[in-house]
């Protein structure tokens, strides 16, 4: 086994199937969502490198495939300021970042947690990814909590969030009446 876990012949496993890295990968996929998968994990055919600086994460991604998704995105890496195969992330949390790669790549819906869920909600805000935010919003109108009030009070703010600041204004009644 190599260091990121795949076998020494170059195989990986992807939904079950073992994929030779070499030609003819496509052949084994049958859906396009396995295929995105493959290309997900494996980095195969990847053109852009992101990094976080600050941090050690390093992440091999598709452009084309951020393109579709946001368009921020295609602005950042096919318009007129577009620079080589690097993008430098300084202030996006690489953990945020890589779930949302997960949701744009996988359809990854599940989100793990208020505070994951805080910060992916505010990388979809900043690249314009509408469903996404639609999602956080709904996530986080369920799970909040005394603890995670104040995290998702002010991003409910800074996002101008009015079904998640109705969902403050509800909860901070009913303390208030408690009290």
């Amino acid at each position: 086994m190599t260091e990121d876990g795949r076998p020494l012949d170059g195989r990986r496993s992807t939904g079950g199937r073992r994929v030779s890295s070499g030609s003819q990968w496509q052949c084994h996929l049958a859906t396009p969502g396995e295929r995105l998968a493959y290309l997900r994990h494996s980095g195969h055919l990847s053109d852009l490198t992101i990094t976080f600086p600050g941090h050690h994460d390093i992440i091999q991604v598709h452009r084309w495939v951020l393109a579709i998704s946001s368009p921020v995105f295609e602005a950042m890496l096919y318009g007129p300021l577009a620079e080589g195969d690097l993008l430098h992330l300084p202030e996006d949390p690489p953990e945020a970042f890589n779930w949302l790669l997960d949701h744009i790549y996988l359809n990854h819906s599940q989100l793990p947690g208020v505070q994951l869920a805080l910060q992916v909600y505010q990388l979809a805000a900043k690249y314009q990814m509408d469903p996404l935010c639609k999602l956080c919003s709904q996530y986080l109108v369920q799970e909040v909590t005394a603890s995670t009030f104040p995290g998702v009070y002010e991003t409910a703010l800074m996002l101008e969030d009015d079904q998640l600041l109705a969902k403050c204004a509800q909860l901070t009644t009913n303390w208030k009446r408690q009290l």
